[in-house]
């Protein structure tokens, strides 16, 4: 059996986040590192105004609804809400 490799997923935006979700699949180990905190980079919503959550980046997320993705890393099973 191979060893491991190591691979360091610089930035925590959703590129990154997807890159470390598949990386176990090819055993490898993962850590992430981003400036920026909470992960999520464009894809983060932010409590701006008291019990008002808005799309702190405006960006089209539902493109990732095209991939895959979203079924293949059972993204739905650990919270991911997808909302008009």
């Amino acid at each position: 059996m191979r060893p491991a490799r190591r691979v360091l997923v610089v930035g925590g935006g959703r590129n990154g986040l997807v890159a470390a979700c598949y990386l176990p699949a090819r055993r490898c180990r993962r850590a992430r590192a981003g400036a920026v905190r909470p992960a999520g980079g464009g894809a983060q919503t932010e409590e701006v105004i008291p019990g008002h959550r808005f799309d702190s980046h405006s960006v089209a997320h539902n493109i990732i609804q095209a991939t895959g993705i979203t079924e293949e890393l059972d993204l739905a099973g650990v919270g991911l809400a997808e909302g008009d």
